[in-house]
């Protein structure tokens, strides 16, 4: 393990400790090895070991579920129920009867022929694995690209799309999945220059449910000419930007909070990619897929376990075809990792054709400019705006706002309607900030995105936010109290950036 990997996996542990205690949950972690009476049954939940190694006896039973952190487990026993170790290793003698599924992520798993296990085994290892997440080389450095393949699309400069297949396994865990694995292929044609297959086939075990996607890439000119086809069958979120699927990810296993709204497609896309000088970027995409809901499967997390997850996620159902062309200049600022100027620009516009069961035409405007004043020290401005018109709908095309990543300190998600726009002024002070968030969403009958947007966001806003960051381009914390609100809350959130695990 490298030194990353054992601060990541230490400042997780911190944190699972911490929330352990605001949720009322009992660890048990006494010093050395922890060896139950060969005579005891646990008729409880489950056991749960943080920093300790535990053993289960020959004549040992559990009744409930497993769960191990920073230790080895080692079972000779039964366990009725699952298995589930981070950053240690699983021992299964011949005796052991596990009627669950056993899953070291961080870990080895040495198993006995002879041992009886009814569930199945996973075993991810850190050196094999993205948690949701790969990293791809520019100009500038490692950027990270989050391979939820929704939201990947074509990236600014020489970024392609095949390139989120480099990683040989994803992980991630929600509420309408549960644990996700996928194994991935990231094929270079030797005959054709440029000719790339891609794709993966993972399986979602809460769900027994299998899905995949396989597509070719083609790139031309230097990469400065890309275009695509894929077909696929695959759970899809529209929330990344607001929350990254890794963090989304812990915060499902370990606090019993999915913040991202998912739900299912099947079909085929297929996209043009030009990139031009002076950080110019234009795509068109089509898109051909059903749509459908996906029911919370999902259960358990190591804390929170007396609350539930949120339900599904209501979208229309129906076949969606569509056209989907953008258009974008510059480089996105990113919180704290650098002082230079910064400006971007998009726009990209949505239409359903006469094949789709929905009919609707989606706009959507970004600014995000930062100006320095000095070393480390600058203003940031971030402007969204959207507009939703059309017969025939649903909540899948509607814009959301409210909660990390849009209108902090408010509900998830708040806000729904089908225009909307939203503002960010921040002042950064090296590894602090200090900001200032409003956003706006009403209904009406209008087409485009006009001055009536900001008149709307100034004068007639449905909430605001004043708050504080603190921290690093890792990890960093939000102090956030929310403005035109009846009580006086303060909101803190804990945000994870970049954090390898």
């Amino acid at each position: 393990m490298n030194k990353q990997y054992l601060f990541s996996l230490k400042l997780y542990l911190i944190v699972l400790v911490l929330l352990s205690l605001v949720c009322g949950n009992t660890i048990n972690i006494p010093e050395g090895r922890s060896i139950v009476n060969s005579d005891e049954i646990i008729k409880r939940k489950g056991v749960l070991k943080i920093f300790n190694d535990f053993d289960i006896s020959k004549d040992m039973v559990v009744n409930g579920n497993l769960k191990i952190i920073g230790g080895n487990l080692a079972v000779s026993g039964t366990v009725n129920g699952e298995i589930h170790v981070l950053g240690g290793n699983i021992d299964i003698n011949n005796t052991a009867v596990i009627n669950g599924t056993i899953i070291a992520l961080g870990g080895t798993i040495y198993k006995d022929p002879k041992a009886i296990i009814k569930g199945e085994v996973f075993e991810v290892n850190q050196n094999k694995v993205s948690f949701s997440r790969t990293k791809t080389k520019n100009e500038s450095g490692w950027k990270n690209i989050w391979p939820d393949d929704s939201q990947i699309g074509i990236l600014n400069g020489n970024d392609t799309r095949s390139d989120a297949y480099l990683d040989d396994v994803w992980v991630r865990y929600n509420r309408s999945e549960g644990l996700y694995i996928q194994l991935n292929m990231h094929v270079l044609n030797e005959f054709v220059s440029g000719n790339i297959l891609y794709g993966g086939v993972g399986r979602s075990f809460s769900r027994n449910k299998y899905s995949g996607i396989i597509g070719i890439e083609q790139r031309l000119f230097h990469n400065n000419f890309q275009f695509y086809l894929e077909r696929y069958d695959k759970s899809r979120t529209d929330d990344t930007w607001r929350v990254n699927d890794k963090l989304n990810s812990l915060a499902a296993l370990l606090i019993h909070e999915d913040f991202l709204d998912w739900y299912h497609t099947d079909g085929i896309q297929g996209g043009i990619n030009i990139n031009l000088p002076f950080s110019i970027n234009a795509n068109l995409n089509y898109t051909d897929e059903t749509q459908a809901r996906m029911n919370t499967v999902a259960s358990w997390s190591l804390f929170g376990s007396n609350k539930d997850f949120r339900g599904f996620f209501p979208i229309q159902e129906g076949n969606d075809v569509n056209y989907k062309w953008e258009v974008s200049i510059g480089h996105p600022y990113q919180w704290n990792y650098n002082s230079s100027f910064t400006s971007y620009l998009k726009y990209s516009q949505t239409e359903s054709t006469d094949l789709s069961d929905f009919n609707y035409n989606k706009k959507e405007l970004a600014i995000n400019t930062f100006i320095p004043f000095a070393r480390n020290v600058g203003i940031h401005f971030l402007l969204n705006a959207g507009s939703l018109s059309g017969t025939e709908f649903g909540g899948q095309h509607k814009f959301h706002i409210g909660g990390i990543g849009s209108l902090r300190g408010y509900g998830w998600k708040q806000f729904s309607d089908d225009q909307y726009s939203s503002g960010t002024i921040e002042l950064v002070f090296d590894e602090l900030s200090i900001f200032y968030d409003r956003a706006a969403t009403w209904e009406t009958s209008q087409n485009f995105i006009t001055a009536n947007h900001w008149n709307k966001l100034i004068k007639s806003h449905s909430g605001s936010s004043f708050g504080m960051s603190v921290g690093n381009k890792k990890a960093r914390l939000d102090i956030i109290k929310p403005l035109r609100t009846e009580d006086n809350e303060i909101i803190i959130n804990f945000i994870l950036n970049d954090i390898d695990f």
